[in-house]
């Protein structure tokens, strides 16, 4: 008797553990059209922009647009997404030779925040915040 309710009890764990396993090993998709600010600060003082990202993730591969407006829009040349320990990062660049923009952002809370870097204005510090329009 004592050995089925030992085989019971482990069926009943594994039945309820495995979808939630299932979940947590469930990459984040990012694709979709993000919207928000960049904020730029240099000798000058401090700007803000508007931000217009159109993400498509396929694995943890990550094409699209990047740009201030939807009007304009900047390919994006190399992306990659990363889950970790639930944490996930987005590193992307798009420009051109000379002038790469470069982007580390991490998924917080629904929205994607992090650093900016710009190869031709090396001392501009920037950020990004974009939300799922």
């Amino acid at each position: 008797m004592r050995g089925r309710s030992w085989v019971a009890c482990g069926l009943t764990l594994i039945l309820f553990t495995a979808p939630l396993l299932a979940v947590q090993s469930t990459a984040v998709d990012l694709s979709g059209t993000w919207t928000g600010t960049f904020r730029v600060t240099n000798s000058e003082g401090n700007k803000e922009e508007s931000a217009y990202v159109v993400l498509k993730q396929k694995g943890a591969e990550l094409s699209g647009t990047a740009g201030p407006t939807a009007e304009r829009q900047f390919p994006i040349n190399s992306g990659k997404v990363t889950t970790t320990k639930g944490e996930t990062t987005v590193v992307f660049d798009t420009g051109r030779e000379g002038h790469v923009i470069t982007f580390e952002l991490k998924l917080v809370e629904g929205r994607l925040t992090g650093t900016v870097r710009d190869q031709f204005y090396p001392d501009n510090k920037m950020t990004a915040e974009l939300k799922r329009k």
